[in-house]
């Protein structure tokens, strides 16, 4: 705790450094563009959560029109699939391999393909999967719950690429500062140790 209040009390005076009597021109410009970047941290969140929101709706109407022309049936397996998948034997998928199999549409045609399958299944096994209007396997689709996943996502990305953004700047303003204030204070010293006396 006692770590956390001095930082608190020295970001305080970092945002007010006028009330100090040795503050200077540049602790000025620092404090200023230390309120800005927090300001404009926070002004981007009704702009991020917009286009969120607009990334749903894209989403959500690819999502519905997705499901309209993709529908779940089964598959009966022609084959058994492997124990294990065989590296560089044709495609594997997530749940394992790719099998023989034979699956009839809504409108009674059959048709026969390879289709995702779990390793170790027997021949005659049947497997969920999702085929298109013409009969043909295809991926399952995207969800209205993955829609708003996604829409999420990509607002909180968004904003952190702002906020690192702004970040950014706000340190290479300050390391000018600091270069800043280091070359006065070596002008300063030099003076004192020339018997000048302060500026």
């Amino acid at each position: 705790m006692p770590d956390t209040s001095m930082y608190l009390l020295r970001l305080a005076r970092r945002l007010r450094p006028g009330r100090s009597p040795v503050a200077r021109g540049s602790d000025r410009i620092e404090a200023a563009a230390l309120v800005i970047v927090v300001l404009l941290s926070l002004l981007t969140i009704p702009v991020v959560v917009t286009h969120g929101q607009r990334s749903y709706a894209h989403n959500r109407q690819i999502a519905e029109e997705a499901m309209g022309s993709r529908y779940e049936t089964t598959a009966t397996l022609l084959a058994d699939t492997p124990s294990r998948p065989r590296a560089g034997r044709g495609p594997v998928s997530e749940n394992g391999t790719r099998a023989q199999a034979r699956w009839t549409t809504s409108e009674g045609i059959e048709f026969t393909g390879t289709v995702p399958a779990s390793s170790g299944m027997s021949a005659g096994s049947e497997v969920p999967i999702w085929i298109d209007t013409a009969g043909e396997v295809t991926s399952s689709p995207t969800t209205p719950q993955d829609a708003a996943g996604h829409a999420a996502a990509t607002a909180i990305a968004t904003w952190l690429i702002a906020v690192g953004a702004l970040s950014a700047a706000f340190w290479l303003l300050r390391a000018g500062l600091d270069q800043h204030r280091y070359a006065r204070w070596a002008h300063e010293w030099a003076r004192l140790n020339t018997g000048h006396g302060p500026p």
